[in-house]
């Protein structure tokens, strides 16, 4: 409903500015006080303020149907009033009487849901006087004010239907980008979800089913109550403001490794972003508990400081016995997901420096993304949702003016010495309307157009009005005035005000030229609605212009606003949902061998044996989620208490039938092995230009692969042998 509200905010405020107009109009008008009686003179002057009121009132809120009847009522009464008050024949009577009645007909024509037609007439009737016709004035004021209520009542259903079918396309769009980002969001909170069971439990378990250099057992129970704990939390879908790094980086040394003895070197305070003091934090915990698990040493230095690009650096080092990076295989998902990939995601970096023998550094990095450069804010953004089609903007903008004027040029055709040339002048005009239309409908005019239009509507007025004979002291004789602001407001709406004033003050001299030329006896109040008319075009598109850039950024602003509502919904739920099943899963699988230990006083062979299983077990679901089926689980998870060893890495694929394939031929590989075998299977992601690769490795000492080879051949698969029992499988 963001387009539907500001649209009518927007008719409140066009309708202030030109119910304003209309009454200083009506008070500068020379006629205005000729003719006036204290009563009438009183009447009027209520009939003014009640229009600055509802002005005012519209402004702020569009204005409800009792306020309209109220202004309709009161109108009709005021305007009666006036012309029984006033002095019977007066130039008040004559020319300016049915001024005052426009913003109340235009208000109900924009607004009211009843009689939509009916009022406006009435309300203009009542003005002009038209009941009676004593003269063609009063047909010419009519014709005159019509255009401008049909302009309003059109407009406003146009935009309105405009409106809301920007409404519906902003709706599907916001629920579009909600999808996406839900999807993003749960492949990141897999990712964290992920982390977080491997940091915190699957190292534990590590150290559980340790027997070489097993920790301390009361260090191990600790540990197990912390991945206790650590199961029973929920990740945070909303990271916002800052955190104090120096405490994040404490906290995960002093939580989950306390054995270490840790040398500090911060810079203090060191504030970042929470997601950015997450990872960081997250990355460093991984790379002590690596130093627990591999360095050999008990000791380590930490030293996270400030850098001149602004962001931070973490160094976690060790003297232990150091290893070599580029020898770190595929499956080693510490070091790949829990601190490489978790700094990428949080818009940082990670580099590992070591040697055998050498000791490891681990340099952890974030600095702030650079903001891109400011956008020019399209102040017409919201007009280029809201805008109806060409034929509708002609029928409903230009033909009633149009037609106003073709009717003023019959009623004064005997006023015309020229009779062709105003023809082709309106035909002229018509052919410009229809070139601002097209404008219009795209929101959109080059400065070339703009100029060609300029020039072409400064020809039109010259000829308009030169056409007309000499002497003439009509004002309604010189129509093309009123036509001519169709350019003028289009132009000023679409190019701004260097164009839009340019073309207007071109305009106002062509017309003061021919108005001077041949209407020399024409009154100052004439020449005033003569020249006013285009000024009035300039001041409509003044107000509409001003009002569509103020509401393109609102509405821009409460677009943003429902769909980050959208956005934030659907990420919170994703979040939740995977993170729930991901810890719920670690905790059927972990949770028992946990609370074994929790409880134990000293380890066994038995839950050694558990907690191994149970970390090769979690392993499955973090370097292949999703692809082993409770069947081919439980003879995996068989063939290790065998004592097989099996390893599968097998991310996300959407090819479904490459998944089933490598089921396929996991399942024969079991049937092969024995006891103690090995199986090895990883799929290589596509990548541009290649397809996804497939190796399976199995090695066993009893089987020739019967099963395996006779799966490999269904499927198309490339089978070698490499000698010492071993078998690779390519697909």
């Amino acid at each position: 409903m963001v387009h539907q509200q500001v649209l009518e905010r927007a008719f409140g405020r066009i309708f202030a500015v030109v119910a304003l107009a209309e009454v200083l109009q009506f008070w500068a008008s020379g006629g205005s006080m000729s003719g006036q009686r204290p009563g009438s003179l009183a009447a009027v002057l209520l009939q003014s303020l009640l229009v600055v009121g509802q002005a005012a009132r519209a402004f702020r809120r569009p204005p409800s149907q009792r306020d309209l009847d109220l202004l309709a009522a009161a109108t009709a009464t005021l305007v009666l009033a006036d012309r029984i008050l006033a002095a019977p024949g007066s130039p008040f009577l004559e020319q300016v009487t049915y001024v005052l009645a426009v913003p109340a007909s235009a208000a109900w024509a924009v607004w009211s849901r009843r009689f939509v037609v009916l009022v406006p007439l009435l309300l203009m009737i009542l003005g002009t006087g038209a009941w009676h016709l004593s003269g063609d004035l009063a047909v010419e004021q009519a014709v005159g004010a019509l255009p401008t209520l049909i302009v309003a009542g059109v407009a406003a259903r146009f935009m309105r239907a405009g409106a809301r079918q920007a409404d519906e396309d902003a709706g599907r769009l916001a629920e579009q980008l909600a999808a996406q980002e839900a999807e993003l969001a749960a492949a990141e909170a897999e990712l964290r979800a992920a982390n977080a069971v491997h940091d915190d439990v699957l190292s534990v378990l590590r150290g559980l089913a340790a027997t070489e250099h097993p920790l301390p057992w009361s260090v191990l129970v600790a540990k197990v109550r912390q991945a206790q704990s650590a199961l029973t939390r929920r990740v945070r879908p909303d990271r916002r403001g800052t955190a104090e790094l120096g405490s994040a980086l404490h906290h995960q040394a002093t939580e989950f490794t306390p054995e270490l003895a840790i040398r500090w070197h911060a810079d203090d305070p060191l504030e970042v972003p929470a997601v950015a003091a997450e990872a960081l934090s997250g990355a460093a915990g991984e790379a002590l508990r690596n130093v627990t698990a591999h360095a050999g040493v008990r000791d380590a230095t930490v030293t996270a400081q400030v850098t001149e690009s602004g962001g931070v650096e973490v160094i976690i080092s060790d003297h232990g016995v150091g290893f070599d990076p580029a020898q770190v295989g595929p499956l080693s998902r510490g070091l790949r997901n829990s601190v490489l990939e978790r700094l990428r995601v949080a818009g940082g970096d990670a580099e590992v420096i070591s040697e055998p023998g050498q000791g490891t550094m681990v340099v952890l990095s974030w600095r702030p993304a650079e903001r891109p450069g400011a956008e020019t804010p399209d102040s017409l953004a919201w007009a280029r949702r809201v805008a109806p089609r060409p034929r509708l903007i002609f029928l409903g903008f230009m033909l009633p003016v149009l037609l106003s004027g073709l009717t003023l040029l019959c009623l004064r055709w005997q006023d015309m010495r020229w009779p062709a040339a105003a023809a082709a002048v309106f035909a002229g005009v018509a052919g410009v309307a229809v070139v601002c239309t097209r404008c219009l409908s795209q929101v959109r005019m080059g400065r070339r157009a703009a100029v060609s239009l300029t020039a072409v509507v400064t020809v039109l007025s010259a000829v308009g009005t030169l056409a007309v004979a000499p002497g003439t002291t009509d004002a309604f004789s010189f129509w093309v005035s009123g036509d001519t602001g169709i350019v003028i407001a289009a132009v000023y709406f679409l190019r701004g005000p260097v164009s839009g004033l340019t073309a207007l003050a071109v305009d106002l001299a062509a017309l003061s030229i021919g108005v001077l030329t041949v209407g020399g006896a024409t009154s100052v109040g004439a020449r005033a609605s003569i020249l006013g008319s285009p000024v009035i075009g300039a001041g409509l598109a003044i107000g509409f212009r001003a009002a569509f850039r103020s509401l393109s950024n609102y509405t821009e602003s409460q677009l943003a606003d429902y769909r980050e509502q959208l956005t934030r919904q659907a990420r919170a739920e994703a979040i939740s949902r995977v993170d729930r099943a991901a810890l719920e899963y670690a905790q059927r699988v972990a949770g028992p061998v946990l609370a074994r230990a929790a409880s134990a006083q000293t380890p066994d062979p038995a839950l050694r044996m558990a907690a191994e299983l149970a970390n090769a077990t979690l392993r499955d679901e973090l370097l292949a989620p999703g692809f082993l089926t409770t069947t081919l689980a439980d003879r995996v998870r068989a063939a290790r208490m065998a004592g097989a060893r099996i390893t599968v890495d097998f991310a996300r694929q959407e090819n479904a039938a490459l998944v089933e394939t490598a089921r396929g031929l996991l399942t024969a590989a079991l049937a092969d092995l024995d006891d103690g075998g090995e199986i090895t299977l990883q799929v290589h992601r596509a990548a541009e230009g290649y397809p996804a690769l497939l190796i399976q490795r199995a090695h066993s000492r009893l089987s020739n692969y019967p099963a395996l080879r006779r799966r490999a051949r269904e499927c198309g698969a490339q089978v070698s042998d490499l000698g010492d029992d071993e078998l690779l499988v390519r697909l």
